[in-house]
């Protein structure tokens, strides 16, 4: 099997439960390398969780899950990090060091995971902010001086401070004006372009669905109900699918998709 041709993720017959309660049964799915896969569904359906998993962060109460073709059951603790260095994680709060600058905070995993020298490595971080379309002074900003916008892109600059394979983002567009909203989903096109990456995220914003994702899987009934384009979504005639995208809300979003070819 060609390397490229092996999924980043795929998760078969997960089950997650917290105590008696299960938000995850027969969970099966699969990320093709290369694309930008959107998880979606209503709010409490496991969106978060399942990303989770899939990056090594939470174990499935039963099922298997794969990064990058190897089973993650099988790994110790150094071959889940090395894993772990290939992924760059967008949280959904942007979860930046408060007391560390956008550089400082965008350098904290290559001082932590490489001996690179520190000259390299502020070079680096500066390379970073550039990428996700950050001025040059942003770099010495810290966390509460910046815009939401600005601190998505600060996040984004952390997250692919290790070159990672996988980008996964979690609501990225989370608490952003449309104006600002829209130029983060263009930012996500831009380097899922020019970088090759594999994109995955968790939203509900259907502006994001439309204009980024290329396949969308939606979680419903403790599973993935549908995956496909967001067209062939939002004609599945499944209730709880055409109650999601078939509301006043989603038309307009799709209207407006349309409108833009």
């Amino acid at each position: 099997m060609a390397v490229a041709s092996v999924p980043p993720v795929e998760v078969s017959d997960v089950r997650t439960c917290f105590g008696r309660s299960c938000i995850h049964e027969g969970l099966s799915l699969s990320v093709r390398a290369g694309e930008i896969l959107a998880l979606v569904g209503a709010s409490g359906s496991g969106k978060s969780v399942l990303l989770r998993e899939m990056i090594l962060l939470h174990r499935p109460t039963a099922g298997r899950v794969r990064v990058f073709g190897e089973e993650v059951d099988d790994l110790d603790g150094a071959q889940a990090n090395r894993l772990r260095r290939r992924i760059g994680i967008m949280f959904q709060q942007g979860a930046l060091f408060s007391s560390l600058t956008v550089a400082e905070n965008v350098a904290v995993p290559l001082r932590e995971q490489t001996d690179l020298p520190k000259g390299l490595i502020r070079e680096i971080a500066g390379l970073k902010v550039a990428l996700a379309g950050l001025p040059p002074d942003a770099a010495n900003k810290y966390a509460k001086e910046l815009s939401g916008g600005m601190l998505k892109r600060a996040a984004i600059a952390r997250a692919l401070a290790m070159d990672p394979d996988l980008l996964v983002l979690d609501e990225p567009s989370s608490g952003l004006d449309p104006v600002s909203a829209n130029a983060l989903d263009e930012l996500i096109r831009q380097l899922h372009q020019s970088l090759g990456l594999t994109v995955l995220m968790a939203t509900h914003d259907l502006d994001t669905l439309w204009q980024v994702a290329q396949r969308v899987a939606f979680l419903g009934e403790r599973r993935v109900l549908a995956t496909g384009t967001m067209a062939e979504l939002s004609a599945n005639e499944h209730p709880v699918i055409m109650e999601y995208f078939q509301g006043p809300r989603g038309r307009a979003a799709g209207r407006g998709a349309w409108s833009r070819g």
